[in-house]
């Protein structure tokens, strides 16, 4: 059985993810960053008293306040809900009157936290808190896999809506997806992939090398080595490409010094 949050960490690199679990390293995330994710339940407060709010957040997760104020600048969250609240008040009830909050679900594959159960009619919606940043627009594709996941688990207990709430409080950005078939049947690989890690299979390198930048196991994974990026290059040529290659030059220069 898998944690959703296991679902976004192999989903954003499966070779990482395999390296974490040799290691037996957990997600990462620090205690400043718990004390970001307690502001998605304090949105009102958040509003009219950003400092404030940041005090009672990290008194309830056993953080000093000076460290949130110092990593994030909380008015742009304050500015942003502000402006949800005015321009968006069905979206702003539905995060800040959710009907359920903090629901674990389990599953024969899968479990995890359901952050907050949105209500909607007769049917509901999930939506999943994020302590990080979001993209410029939408959701980070890791994380989309994850909220996938969260609703994969949501529909055990509710008749629920296709798409699905994901939170950034340290910015008050309030996104919404909706999840297609494609998600879903991107959560059933990421499983696969999980199942090979936990059977010690070494998954595959992301293509994405950017994520390669700040990894502590881009050594380990020999992503820098002179044959991972020929293969990304294409490889080395063929002795037929040489030789056609060698050919059109001459063909080009001759009769040029006859």
């Amino acid at each position: 059985m898998y944690h959703i949050g296991e679902l976004r960490q192999a989903a954003y690199c499966p070779r990482q993810k395999y390296y974490g679990e040799q290691e037996n390293e957990g997600d990462g995330y620090d205690d400043v960053y718990t004390a970001v994710a307690e502001l998605a339940y304090h949105y009102p407060e958040l509003v009219e008293d950003p400092r404030g709010t940041v005090e009672k957040a990290t008194e309830l997760t056993e953080v000093e306040s000076q460290r949130l104020l110092e990593e994030f600048d909380v008015s742009i969250a304050s500015a942003s809900l502000r402006n949800l609240r005015d321009t968006r008040p069905d979206v702003w009830t539905d995060v800040t009157e959710p009907l359920r909050e903090n629901l674990y679900i389990q599953m024969d594959s899968l479990h995890g936290t359901v952050d907050k159960v949105v209500r909607d009619g007769d049917r509901y919606r999930a939506s999943l808190v994020k302590s990080g940043s979001p993209p410029d627009r939408g959701v980070w594709p890791s994380q989309r896999v994850e909220a996938a996941g969260a609703h994969r688990l949501l529909v055990t207990q509710y008749p629920v809506r296709d798409d699905i709430y994901v939170e950034y409080p340290v910015e008050g950005e309030i996104r919404s997806i909706e999840i297609q078939e494609d998600d879903r049947e991107r959560v059933d690989k990421v499983l696969e992939t999980l199942e090979e890690i936990e059977r010690d299979v070494t998954p595959r390198r992301t293509r994405h090398r950017g994520r390669c930048r700040s990894c502590s196991y881009r050594e380990r994974c020999g992503v820098d080595s002179p044959a991972v990026a020929l293969k990304q290059l294409g490889g080395l040529p063929s002795k037929s490409d040489v030789e056609e290659f060698g050919e059109s030059v001459a063909d080009r220069f001759t009769g040029l010094f006859d």
